[in-house]
């Protein structure tokens, strides 16, 4: 009696064993997501003139604030585990500035010219242009960890120095505290991501990722002598934090196993 329910399990069991899912090897996907904000540079005690002829000094700080990515994916399997990668994506380097009065001579055009640095948010957007590779694990599975290294440049459309709040009335008083030099930079990438993505079996796939996209943009190292001259600056790798959720279209693929 146990031998014949055995024997029937093994029975039941045994196509089960020999089917396989499809295999993704062309994919063409898009992906959209949200990067999380870091701290980019900071002046501890920056003089300021100003209109009034009155020395202040300002404590400057600017970071990265929150913002949206998006990017499209085109990658290609020559190995079950092994595929290259490339990529053009959307990344937002939008800023949020910060002011703190210092000293205080009772200067209005300092003191406006401060709040409204606090008030200051511009948004920016870069273009990245990556390429590399994927690896992935089971890659018949119903789930598919995967991880991408990948290397490029990023264009930097804005200066991440110059630094001028606008305030008054009719908001039309400037105070230009850093200038800069440069306002369009090209400047190298990289970027490390892991994953999960869906079976191909429907032609289709879904991914959720996790990555850190790094690149160098130019920071403020130290107070100018003055407001309105070019900071002392440095470009530094910053690494900007990003989840995306991606839906790909597989264009070419190995069927598994029907048997």
């Amino acid at each position: 009696m146990r031998f014949a329910i055995l024997a029937t399990a093994l029975v039941l069991v045994s196509p089960l064993a020999a089917q396989t899912g499809d295999q993704s090897r062309l994919v063409v996907g898009i992906s959209a997501g949200w990067t999380g904000g870091t701290d980019l540079w900071s002046v501890p005690e920056q003089p300021i003139t100003a209109i009034g002829q009155t020395n202040d000094r300002f404590a400057l700080q600017r970071r990265l604030r929150s913002n949206i990515a998006m990017s499209g994916q085109v990658t290609f399997f020559p190995r079950n585990h092994l595929g290259i990668t490339g990529e053009v994506g959307y990344l937002g380097l939008g800023t949020a500035d910060s002011c703190q009065l210092l000293t205080n001579t009772g200067d209005f055009t300092n003191e406006a010219a401060c709040q409204a640095v606090n008030l200051l948010e511009r948004s920016a957007s870069a273009v990245n242009v990556l390429g590399g590779i994927t690896l992935r694990a089971f890659s018949r599975g119903a789930i598919q960890p995967y991880a991408r290294v990948l290397g490029g440049i990023v264009l930097a459309p804005r200066s991440t120095i110059e630094l001028a709040p606008v305030f008054g009335e009719l908001q039309n008083t400037a105070l230009r505290i850093y200038e800069t030099e440069n306002e369009a930079e090209v400047k190298p990438a990289g970027a490390l991501a892991i994953g999960l993505a869906t079976s191909p079996n429907a032609g289709t796939q879904f991914r959720i990722e996790a990555r850190g996209t790094w690149t160098r943009l130019s920071v403020v190292d130290g107070p100018s002598a003055r407001e309105g001259l070019v900071p002392p600056n440095s470009t530094r790798w910053i690494m900007v934090p990003t989840v995306m959720i991606g839906f790909d279209i597989v264009l070419e693929k190995r069927r598994g196993r029907r048997y």
